[in-house]
Parts: C-alpha cells; structure tokens; sequence
C-alpha cells in the first residue's frame, strides 16, 4: 500500500462521478503483471514518497526494488465566498414572472466563490469547479394543499461539468458563483400559490488536473484531484398578499423564515466529490393535501 492518499481511478461525467479506490482486491485480478491493477494516483503531495514493488515468480523466486518519489501539486489552496441576501424581484427573464432568490437575478450573485494557491512549478495544470446539489426542496401551498419538489437522487451535478467558471485573480478559471431561486407565478401544473418555499444545500469543489508529461499518452495520464471545498446553504419563504408590495413591485412578502450560509469558508479536502445523476432543473413533484 503506497503512503499518503491515493486512489485507482477517477471517472467524472455529466451522468456520474466514481472514484475507483486502491488496491482493486478482487477475485481473480492482479494476476498477470499485463493488468492494470497496480496503477494508483497520489491525491496529496509530499517531498518523500517511498515505494516498495516486490514480485514472486511461480518458481519460488522473487525480488523487490524500492524508490523514492517527490509528489508536487497546489500549495495554499483556499476558497473564499461572498455571499447575497434573500429577496422577491420580477425576474429578468421574460415569461417567469416574479422570483424568490439568493441573487435571483444575479446581480449582485447570490454567492460567489474565489480560489486561491500556489501551484507548482513547472507544471501548473488547471483548475476547475464541479458543483453537487445535495438537497433542493420546493414547497408550493394553495388553498386546497400544494406540491412538494424534490431531487430525484441526492447528490446531483449541478447542471454542467466542469461548473462554470471565470478568472478575476492570477489563475484561470478562479472564480465561480451560484443565484439559487426559485418561481413565484410560474407553478407547477398552474398552481397559483398562496406561500412558496424552497430548501438548498450543495457542496463546490475546487479540483486540479496536472499536464501529462510529453512521453505519455491515453485517458490513464492524469486525473483530477479535489482541494479545497464549501458547504452551503439556502432556504427561502414566501408568502402571497394579494397586494401590491412597494418594495419588491410584486405582491409576494418575505415571511421572515429565510435563512442562507453566510459567506463561508472553504476547507481543504482529498476526498473527490461522487455522484449518480444530473441535475437539469427538473424536480419530482408529488401532490400534498
């Protein structure tokens, strides 16, 4: 087992992420020196990395051989995020009416994330967002019961992969952000509602990919390995006057009930993030009395 943190594999895709963890123990495998079983990618770095590779032959013989690795990557990676109220605006997209939102309308956003580090010399890779919803809740409440929505599976990607993302600092792609929000007139299956609510929790992760070197080729060269991390939340609430309200020119109020992460922080991580579906924007509704 080599030291530090390593894994076999990592297969990202808009329809999943699977980690393959190391060493692959199963019947039958790493048999033949011809398998691929004994390839594994360090996650975290070191300046001495000792491996050992030892081998009996069917005769009874055998040897080993020991070397020493440097294994570089990122230093000082950090995520920092600046984060918007909760408000009630008529939606900048035509036909969607009013919205309730962190950002709804993105300007400012409802939350902005920042990356930061150093990476190392010689190969600087790149860096990128991949962003998974685990929890997106939405009740709509009328006057003979409502709709509560709900992912279909829990975690999702967010939509794309990577996340979008742009540069504002000394590194590509070192910024990315999010406006969660969700419909006020434009309900399922024409609901008119009475009080709205809507509940969100995602994790961002910061990952980077080193550049193969030269003499290398196929899939089997790099992987990605995550650095940093946030953990943040949403919740919004509702509900419907009837009346005109001045401040928000829609006749929605804020009940007093929302709630958001308040600019938090990131924190480092070596586990990649995983995930079993695509979040699209549609959600599994089911009717409530």
């Amino acid at each position: 087992m080599p030291q530090g943190t390593v894994v076999a594999g990592y297969t990202p895709s808009t329809d999943s992420g699977v980690v393959q963890h190391f060493p692959i123990a199963q019947a039958g495998t790493c048999q033949t020196l011809t398998e691929a079983c004994l390839t594994f990618y360090w996650v975290d770095q070191a300046a001495s990395r000792t491996i050992t590779f030892s081998y009996t032959l069917s005769s009874g013989h055998g040897s080993s051989a020991t070397v020493n690795f440097r294994v570089d990557g990122p230093t000082g990676a950090a995520i920092t995020t600046t984060t918007d109220t909760t408000r009630i605006v008529q939606s900048n997209m035509v036909g969607r009416g009013a919205v309730l939102g962190m950002g709804p309308n993105g300007n400012p956003v409802g939350i902005l994330f920042r990356a930061s580090a150093s990476l190392p010399m010689g190969n600087q890779g790149q860096i990128s967002w991949i962003h998974l919803l685990r929890t997106y809740n939405q009740h709509y409440l009328d006057g003979t019961g409502g709709y509560a929505c709900g992912l279909k599976q829990s975690p999702a990607l967010d939509v794309v992969l990577p996340y979008n993302s742009y540069q504002t600092g000394g590194i590509p792609h070192d910024t990315s952000e999010d406006s969660p929000s969700v419909n006020l007139d434009l309900l399922p299956n024409g609901v008119v509602g009475g009080e709205v609510s809507a509940w969100f929790q995602a994790t961002m992760y910061l990952m980077w990919e080193p550049t193969a070197a030269p003499a290398c080729t196929g899939s089997a060269c790099t992987i990605q390995v995550p650095l940093s991390k946030v953990d943040w939340s949403w919740t919004g609430d509702a509900v419907n006057t009837l009346q005109a309200q001045p401040d928000n020119g829609t006749t929605w109020k804020l009940t007093g009930c929302e709630t958001s992460s308040r600019n938090p922080s990131g924190s480092i991580t070596t586990a990649h993030p995983e995930w079993g579906i695509r979040f699209a924007g549609e959600l599994e509704c089911v009717r409530v009395q």
